[in-house]
């Protein structure tokens, strides 16, 4: 009997797909409750990218990362670390967007 490969390159797919709406989902998530609001400039900078079973999130303002390391400073709305606490808080719920996405296609 042959092997169908369809469905593993299509699980493949669906998986690569995954990975960016958890991408995304982490970065909406970050930018609703986590992340430092004073001019909204921070939050605008962020992005998420995903290539392959790979994705990251960031923000590209110069002065992000010192709002994410320093913990001594005050925020009004938002907080520091606002993207290592929702990262490890949410990684089951990021990882459903994957399982999701996979079991779509092989129809789980």
């Amino acid at each position: 009997m042959p092997i169908d490969w369809s469905k593993a390159q299509q699980a493949e797919q669906a998986a690569e797909a995954g990975v960016a709406a958890a991408a995304e989902a982490l970065l909406d998530e970050v930018r609703s409750v986590y992340i430092p609001v004073k001019s909204g400039a921070l939050s605008a900078s962020g992005m998420a990218k995903a290539k392959g079973l790979q994705a990251s999130v960031g923000f590209t303002k110069v002065y992000g990362k010192k709002q994410h390391e320093r913990e001594d400073f005050e925020h009004r709305r938002g907080q520091a670390k606002f993207l290592s606490e929702p990262t490890s808080k949410f990684g089951p719920q990021l990882e459903q967007h994957v399982a999701e996405a996979m079991s779509r296609v092989l129809g789980g």
